[in-house]
Parts: C-alpha cells; sequence; structure tokens
C-alpha cells in the first residue's frame, strides 16, 4: 500500500465519521423535540389532575359540611321546615341564639 492509497482510504473514513455524526445530531434533536412533547403532556395532565383533586376535596368538605350541618339541625330544630333562619351572622359568625 503506498501513500495515496492510505490517504484515499483516511478521507473515505472521515466522510463515513461525518455522515454519521450528522444522523447522531439528527436523532439527537429528533429525540429532544419527543421528550419536550411528551414531558409537556405529562405536564398537562398533572395540572388537570391536580384541578380535579381539588374539586374532589371541596366537594368532599361540602359533603361532609351538609352533613355536620344537617345533623346538627336534627338536634337543635334548625332547617326543619319551621321559620327558623340560620343563626349565622352576616360575617360568618354563629349568632347567639334564645336556647
Amino acid at each position: 500500500m503506498d501513500i495515496f492509497e492510505v490517504l484515499e482510504q483516511l478521507k473515505e473514513e472521515k466522510k463515513s465519521l461525518q455522515n454519521q455524526l450528522k444522523d447522531y445530531e439528527l436523532r439527537l434533536e429528533q429525540e429532544a423535540k419527543a421528550y419536550h412533547k411528551a414531558n409537556d403532556e405529562r405536564r398537562m395532565y398533572l395540572s388537570e389532575i391536580l384541578q380535579v383533586r381539588k374539586k374532589l376535596v371541596l366537594e368532599k368538605d361540602l359533603v361532609s359540611a351538609y352533613k355536620y350541618l344537617k345533623d346538627e339541625s336534627q338536634v337543635d330544630g334548625f332547617f326543619s321546615g319551621s321559620s327558623q333562619q340560620c343563626p349565622v351572622t352576616e360575617k360568618g359568625q354563629w349568632a347567639k341564639t334564645g336556647t
């Protein structure tokens, strides 16, 4: 093998390695885009889960409050169909009753 054949072989190897590098760069770019898309979807789903979870907690609290008020109304006679008003002031404080 003379020096020109070695030089030609090295040029071909360089070209092959450059093409391989371009392929890896393209693949890396595509995988980065796919990662960001998947990560954005993950964030969207987490946000949706958080909203649903907050709504469920709020509904659970409202049900608990309703049950509490219903139980209290049976004991104290509130909300029993009589003309009594709920003893809550405008500021949200329980009003003093005559009982």
